[in-house]
């Protein structure tokens, strides 16, 4: 699907964006009048992802968010400077990182990668309804 990843809202590459980046999925989809559920799902996967952009895309000064929608699919998206594909981890119990992406295969039904010219970005799609009532006929633009 293509998408214009220029759009979207870009956000320094530290621990400290997460929280926010966590905040603007929940305001973006709570003005596209999706339910509870369906943001705290997604809200904890863009999380996860820019949580492993700040940790495995170090060089990166930005990692941006994108979120789509359409009838049947809600797409996050967080895009970074980073060539190398994302890898996901196999934690032991013992670890305390190295789930991020587990988790977000756990939640998606469906997550991917494709590279950029500038980096990358990963995607994690979740198939829901569009609430009936919204109108969306576009992404939701934060620049």
């Amino acid at each position: 699907m293509p998408l214009d990843i220029n759009r979207g809202v870009l956000y320094e590459n530290t621990a400290e964006s997460v929280k926010p980046t966590r905040a603007m999925v929940r305001t973006i989809l709570t003005a596209w009048e999706y339910d509870e559920d369906t943001i705290e799902t997604a809200q904890l996967i863009a999380s996860e992802l820019s949580t492993n952009a700040v940790v495995h895309a170090r060089r990166s000064k930005h990692f941006r968010l994108v979120c789509y929608t359409a009838i049947t699919v809600l797409i996050i998206g967080i895009a970074d400077e980073d060539h190398r594909p994302p890898l996901m981890a196999a934690a032991t119990t013992e670890d305390e990182g190295g789930r991020g992406l587990m988790l977000v295969e756990a939640l998606a039904d469906e997550w991917y990668w494709e590279p950029l010219p500038g980096g990358k970005i990963v995607f994690a799609c979740l198939r829901v309804e569009r609430p009936l009532q919204a109108k969306i006929s576009h992404p939701l633009v934060l620049t």
